[in-house]
C-alpha cells in the first residue's frame, strides 16, 4: 500500500513537470478543484417513432408537450438548460442538463419527457462531474 502511494505521488509530481515545460514557465498552472459538483446530461436522439408522421396533429401536440415539460424543467430548477440541435442528421436531437439526486432520477425525469413517451425521442443519461460552484 505504501509504495502504491509513493508511487502516485512521484506519478502526480512527474505529471506537473511535464506540464510546467509543456505551458512554458510563464503560464500559471491552475490548482486542482477538491470538490466536484454532480450533474446529469440528458441526450435525446431519434426514437422508434421519429420518422412516423401518419398523424401530423398528434406529432405537433407531442412536441408542444415536450416543449412544456422541458421549460418546466427549468422553470423549476430541475434543468439548468436544455434545447435542441440546429443540425440533426447525426440522429443528435437535443441536450439538457439536469440537476437530480441520482443518476435514477434523472432517468425518470428524461424518461418521463412526453416526447420520449411517445417514442419520438430516447434519452440517453450521463453523469458529469464538474468542478464545484463553476455553473
Amino acid at each position: 500500500m505504501f509504495r502504491m502511494i509513493i508511487s502516485s505521488g512521484l506519478s502526480a509530481l512527474l505529471c506537473i513537470a511535464i506540464l510546467t515545460q509543456a505551458r512554458g514557465a510563464s503560464e500559471t498552472i491552475l490548482e486542482m478543484p477538491s470538490d466536484w459538483d454532480t450533474l446529469y446530461v440528458v441526450l435525446l436522439t431519434e426514437g422508434p417513432e421519429y420518422d412516423d408522421n401518419s398523424a401530423p396533429a398528434e406529432t405537433q401536440a407531442t412536441m408542444y408537450q415536450h416543449i412544456q415539460y422541458q421549460l418546466g424543467l427549468q422553470d423549476s430548477g430541475k434543468a439548468i438548460a436544455g434545447g435542441g440541435f440546429g443540425e440533426a442528421s447525426d440522429g443528435m436531437i437535443g441536450l439538457t442538463l439536469l440537476r437530480a439526486e441520482s443518476l435514477e432520477e434523472a432517468q425518470r425525469i428524461a424518461n418521463d419527457d412526453p416526447a420520449v413517451v411517445a417514442g419520438r425521442f430516447h434519452a440517453l443519461v450521463k453523469t458529469w462531474y464538474i468542478p464545484d460552484g463553476r455553473l
